[in-house]
């Protein structure tokens, strides 16, 4: 998907919110919010049409360097963990005693409604601790499970692209369910921060490595963005038969892309632009197979 203007007034709201909520002095928030402006002004004046997660990903690097933090979201990361490792326990209650085509498609589910733990969209606010009364309810707008499923069965490697943390403590459940049949799963994870995101330290802090070979894109971009991230990252894609991608910037940024596999595209549409390209409701969860 591409910049438009709605979705540069998104990126500055969030951006700013970074700044104005960190621990600077509240003269040095001034300066910083307006480096920040000029700073976003300079990327987009040249490429005004540029994919937005390129956007939102410089921006993110400003304001950890406006804020002096690496990793801004480390503390909401860690509640959104606590919260959904309680959570699972009522997934896993959720799928005992299911098995095949029923126990995907409910992980699957489980691990979208965890895909609304997201504080990085202006139009959108959600509490971890209500990810409990969200995670069993079981609404796809789009439903391509079966047909994700299916692929699945027949493939030998899948390269699942992470998104936040709190929603990978589920993305371990499904990966370890696709493990069982015998797939080789590398998990996709940031090298640097970038929002709530899984990054290798995070993945790490979970146990993600006990389900999967973590592979790191050795950079602070929200998603594969071309030239933005690792030599291992490109080798995981060509070993893959199917690309799980798990969130919106994911979407945002391969719906742009041709990556010569099909992509599984898992989300919830968190704002009216990713909505509306998908053809569903703000707020619906989205299970989309895209062809090769």
């Amino acid at each position: 998907m591409r910049l438009s203007s709605s979705c540069l007034k998104c990126i500055l709201d969030v951006r700013l919110r970074e700044i104005l909520g960190s621990d600077l002095p509240d003269e040095a928030k001034t300066l910083a919010a307006c480096d920040l402006i000029q700073y976003v002004a300079e990327v987009v004046r040249p490429r005004p049409s540029e994919i937005i997660t390129y956007v939102a990903s410089l921006a993110f690097r400003r304001v950890k360097e406006l804020v002096g933090s690496e990793d801004p979201y480390l503390s909401y990361k860690l509640r959104s963990e606590e919260v959904a490792r309680r959570v699972a326990e009522l997934v896993e209650e959720r799928v005992e005693g299911l098995s095949g085509y029923e126990r995907f498609r409910a992980l699957v589910v489980a691990s979208i409604n965890a895909n609304s733990i997201d504080p990085g969209i202006a139009s959108y606010t959600f509490d971890a601790a209500e990810l409990s009364e969200l995670v069993l309810r079981d609404e796809l707008a789009v439903d391509d499970t079966e047909e994700i499923y299916r692929a699945l069965r027949r493939a030998r490697a899948v390269a699942y692209l992470l998104d936040n943390c709190g929603e990978s403590v589920l993305d371990k459940l499904l990966i370890a369910e696709l493990r069982s049949w015998g797939l080789k799963v590398y998990a996709v994870v940031k090298g640097g921060a970038y929002q709530n995101d899984v990054t290798v330290s995070d993945a790490l802090r979970v146990g993600l490595d006990e389900v999967a070979e973590l592979v790191s894109t050795e950079s602070d971009f929200s998603s594969l963005i071309p030239g933005t991230y690792s030599e291992r990252v490109k080798e995981a894609l060509r070993e893959s038969d199917l690309v799980v991608a798990k969130g919106m910037a994911h979407y945002e940024t391969l719906s742009e892309l041709e990556l010569d596999r099909p992509v599984a595209f898992l989300l919830r549409a968190k704002c009216e632009p990713v909505a509306r390209s998908l053809g569903v409701g703000v707020g619906k969860n989205v299970a989309l197979l895209r062809p090769q």
